[in-house]
């Protein structure tokens, strides 16, 4: 069942986003050698289940690089962080200081690994956020790396149930490249009717 999202509801939720958003950049920033502007120019609220045709239209064959952060608490859920094959490479090579190549295998665990790091750092920042803003404990497991492609992407987003979807246009730039991604929070339906009982009785 669809849920409205007024505008006031949508800025309210965007704002804790980017206050998260904030503190990862900040955390990046004391762990890399160049500095990393990070922002997230557009949020949508959503359904997974009708974005089928949108991830395909999106990323078409692209083969897409991830990080799954699952969390429980106050809140039950998932958040993963997004990238195409090209776009991840870039951004691993600009932060490790590796050259990638899309597909050399040897290279993979770099990638892995430094993706995966990048992920729990952001989306640590934006939860942990939500469990500030919440005064409650957010539990977070290990994040896990994964590759799919767009027609698994739904799938991969809904393992852990819930349908209603946060999505995060990110952007990232360091040395003078610009990579762009999405962070992904879905919400458990009850997890997301909290969030927007909150909201809306803080107007």
């Amino acid at each position: 069942m669809s849920k409205h999202i007024s505008e006031l509801e949508l800025d309210a939720i965007t704002e804790i986003i980017n206050i998260g958003v904030g503190k990862g950049a900040a955390m990046l920033n004391d762990i890399t050698e160049y500095p990393i502007e990070l922002s997230i120019p557009e949020i949508l609220v959503s359904q997974i289940s009708d974005l089928q045709g949108h991830f395909l239209r999106k990323f078409n064959d692209k083969r897409l690089c991830g990080v799954k952060l699952k969390f429980t608490g106050i809140f039950t859920g998932s958040a993963d962080i997004v990238f195409d094959a090209r776009s991840a490479n870039g951004l691993v090579s600009a932060v490790s200081g590796q050259d990638l190549v899309e597909d050399e295998e040897d290279l993979d665990g770099i990638k892995a690994s430094t993706l995966s790091e990048i992920g729990n750092i952001v989306l640590n920042g934006i939860m942990g956020t939500f469990g500030n803003i919440f005064t409650k404990e957010i539990s977070f497991m290990i994040p896990s790396y994964f590759e799919c492609d767009a027609n698994a992407l739904p799938e991969q987003l809904s393992q852990y149930g819930g349908d209603m979807l946060i999505t995060c246009k990110t952007h990232f730039k360091i040395r003078k490249l610009a990579v762009s991604g999405d962070i992904f929070i879905v919400f458990a339906d009850e997890s997301f009717d909290f969030l927007l009982n909150f909201v809306r009785s803080s107007d």
